[in-house]
């Protein structure tokens, strides 16, 4: 049995507010993961999200993750940990994790898509588990769409363990 991680942190965007302190977060884990929890060093990859790489899109960020998945065994475990902005997208209802050059116009493009990371992760041949550190921003009152942002997390929560 082995455990991958992968953990993402964005403390700066392009037309978000900043995000403070979420790679000083991930560092954190992965200290916990590889010192409390049996993950290696070998087996743990830290992707820092910055606003001056356009290397990091939706779709850099899929392809890490299913290389990672192609490696899991059935008795594997991947963690996958995102720390920065989180946005529900009103008119579908789509979440989104906000990347640094994420446009609030074009978030289906531009973010990663929370269904669209959860059918990834159910694909492969080991477990896997997803830890959002993602607070939000836009136009809608905090309050109000961190109650909705939460309420779908832990409906695809709910989701998972129903399916394992």
């Amino acid at each position: 049995m082995k455990r991958y991680a992968l953990l993402m942190a964005c403390d700066e965007y392009e037309h978000f507010k900043e995000c403070p302190f979420c790679q000083a977060d991930s560092e954190e884990i992965l200290d916990t993961l590889v010192n409390y929890c049996d993950y290696s060093y070998e087996s743990t990859q830290m992707l820092g999200l910055y606003s001056h790489d356009d290397e990091i899109t939706p779709t850099y960020i899929f392809e890490v993750i299913q290389k990672i998945l192609e490696q899991c065994e059935i008795d594997d475990t991947l963690l996958v940990y995102f720390a920065g902005h989180g946005l529900l997208e009103e008119e579908s209802g789509n979440m989104y994790l906000v990347l640094p050059r994420s446009d609030p116009d074009t978030l289906e493009s531009t973010g990663i898509n929370l269904n669209s990371l959860y059918q990834l992760l159910s694909s492969g041949k080991g477990n896997s588990f997803l830890i959002l550190d993602a607070c939000h921003s836009g136009s809608i009152p905090w309050i109000e769409l961190s109650r909705s942002f939460i309420l779908k997390i832990v409906f695809y929560l709910l989701r998972a363990l129903q399916m394992k």
